[in-house]
């Protein structure tokens, strides 16, 4: 009988998501995540039908999460910059292996447009927030 695993692709995608950052989109493979999450690799390719949707998957996981933290940022009163900016470089540093990958685009020319999606998608996201502090610094000066 087959073992069942509760919130089974959560798991794939945060263990995923630590070995890119960590090595990089190269050095990891469908076998070294499958074994960090504790599964079959047949059992992983349920899920994803390669590694390069898995990267593509667990990528635009976090950019929606990214994107909740920092629609938080915007809905404040007050927005707080330096905490933003700290939350951000801290993101960044634990992100490192993946962002290299998207800045570099180390990956196959099919996926090459929804990871320049994906980078675009977070850019906007960090301009949002900025733009929004300058609204909010403008007009607590009073225009």
């Amino acid at each position: 009988m087959p073992k069942i695993i509760n919130n089974l692709r959560s798991k794939i995608s945060r263990a995923a998501y630590q070995l890119f950052s960590e090595k990089g989109y190269s050095a990891v493979s469908m076998k070294i995540v499958a074994e960090e999450t504790g599964i079959a690799v047949g059992t992983l390719y349920n899920y994803y039908t390669n590694k390069e949707e898995l990267f593509i998957k667990v990528i635009e996981e976090k950019i929606k999460n990214h994107k909740k933290i920092f629609d938080k940022y915007l809905q404040k009163e007050e927005l707080d910059l330096k905490m933003f900016i700290t939350h951000l470089y801290d993101e960044i540093n634990k992100s490192k292996g993946v962002i290299d990958e998207i800045i570099k685009k180390d990956i196959n020319n099919k996926e090459e447009k929804i990871v320049t999606r994906l980078r675009s998608e977070l850019l906007e996201i960090v301009d949002q927030i900025l733009i929004q502090f300058k609204e909010k610094k403008r007009d607590k000066k009073g225009g």
